[in-house]
């Protein structure tokens, strides 16, 4: 199990691996064990609980590109990973900082 000093990884806490494997048969095809044990990921809805700006989604898009670059993902799946990483981060934007009124 990874861990961080004493708290358990996002990693670890989905299920690690094999979850990470069929969340990406969802995506890019093949067998749909996810959907079949979990169900539909509905990421916004499960994303609602936690605040999420501009700034969050590029901090998470920017380590996202960089484990995919890390891991030596090659073309053509390489464009096709960062595209839709681009594409559900800044579909998971629940707050528009320029709106806030209490500037937290």
């Amino acid at each position: 199990m990874t861990t961080n000093g004493d708290a358990i990884t996002l990693y670890d806490a989905v299920g690690g691996e094999p979850t990470f494997e069929k969340i990406v048969e969802v995506f890019y095809g093949g067998l749909m064990r996810y959907i079949e044990e979990r169900g539909h990921p509905r990421l916004r809805v499960r994303h609602n609980p936690f605040v999420i700006d501009q700034t969050a989604r590029d901090h998470w898009l920017a380590h996202m590109l960089a484990a995919v670059d890390a891991a030596g993902v090659q073309e053509p799946m390489r464009a096709t990973m960062r595209q839709y990483f681009e594409f559900a981060s800044t579909a998971m934007i629940n707050v528009d900082i320029s709106l806030r009124q209490d500037g937290s």
